[in-house]
Formats: C-alpha cells, sequence, structure tokens
C-alpha cells in the first residue's frame, strides 16, 4: 500500500465516524423531545374551538343585497377565496358548500 491509499482511508474512516456522531446526536437530541412531548403538551395553551356555525344557514336567496355586492366584488378582484369566507361568513354554509355556491356563481 502506498502513502495515497493510507491517506484516502483515513479519510474515509474519520468522515464516517463525524457522520455517525452527527446522526448519534441527533438522534439523542429527538429522543430527548419525544419524551419530553407529554410534559411540553400539558403545558400548552388550549386549541381553541372550531368556529361556530348557526345553526340555521341561511340560503343564497336570502342573502341582504350588500353582501352579495361584497361578494361580486371580491369575485371581480379575482380574490375567490375572501368570496368564499364572506359567502361563509354571511350563510353560516360549511366551506364545501360556500365554494360550491361561489363557483356557481363564477359560471
Amino acid at each position: 500500500m502506498n502513502i495515497e491509499t493510507l491517506l484516502v482511508a483515513a479519510i474515509c474512516l474519520l468522515t464516517g465516524l463525524v457522520v455517525g456522531y452527527l446522526l448519534g446526536s441527533r438522534r439523542a437530541e429527538a429522543n430527548q423531545w419525544t419524551r419530553a412531548a407529554p410534559s411540553i403538551a400539558k403545558h400548552a395553551e388550549p386549541q381553541m374551538p372550531p368556529a361556530s356555525r348557526s345553526p340555521d344557514p341561511v340560503s343564497a336567496e336570502n342573502l341582504p343585497p350588500e353582501v352579495i355586492s361584497e361578494i361580486r366584488a371580491f369575485l371581480l378582484k379575482g380574490q375567490k377565496i375572501s368570496a368564499i369566507k364572506r359567502t361563509r361568513e354571511a350563510t353560516g354554509l360549511g366551506l364545501k358548500e360556500s365554494k360550491e355556491l361561489v363557483e356557481s356563481w363564477m359560471r
């Protein structure tokens, strides 16, 4: 064996040791967080309940004219998501139903 082969072998060995050390320390860090997760979770802030919906969704035909004009303005500006959000607020419909309603108005 010549000196070049020994140097390449030594570099490969050192690289393997460094990579192994880094992976091992990452694994230990991940294990530490996994063990700590339950104690962290009990100190976390409570999540907000889902947005309340009106028990009786308002039909699209019964929307006030100002709400309809707001939704149309959003659509004219190309702001489909804002139109869907406003429709949901005004009608109490779910996301899917509001999206379908807005898309039917776009046709």
